[in-house]
């Protein structure tokens, strides 16, 4: 299980978070959280080489139920929704990367529902290369 999802399934069962956001949400919040960029640009192969991992996007034997299309549609919606919710600020996509960054309301989501170990394994190993 990725580090990201790990998180975002703790993440999922605290009572304080927006119960609007879904696992995919939160994970998507963490991947931009733990691969900050200068240039605010992230491959999409990265987080949906993530989302293949998650079970609810797997068949029992491991074998993914999305399409590469069908995951970065995934990712772009989520990412939509997470800006009309004031999470993430979108400065452009493409078919192969996407440029956002999160605002300071899912900066301090992240900071406020994650213990300070929780944060420091994110750092060490959350990054999505």
């Amino acid at each position: 299980m990725p580090v990201v999802e790990l998180l975002a399934r703790a993440l999922k069962a605290v009572q304080s978070t927006d119960p609007e956001l879904s696992l995919v949400d939160i994970i998507i919040i963490l991947w931009l959280y733990a691969s900050p960029y200068e240039t605010k640009r992230r491959y999409l192969s990265s987080i949906k080489r993530v989302l293949r991992h998650v079970k609810e996007f797997q068949l029992p034997d491991g074998t993914p139920i999305l399409s590469d299309e069908e995951l970065s549609r995934l990712v772009i919606s989520s990412l939509k929704k997470l800006e009309k919710k004031g999470y993430v600020n979108i400065l452009s996509y493409g078919n192969i990367y996407v440029r956002a960054c999160l605002t300071p309301k899912a900066v301090s989501f992240v900071q406020r529902n994650l213990s300070d170990l929780s944060l420091e394994f994110l750092e060490e190993f959350g990054h999505l290369k």
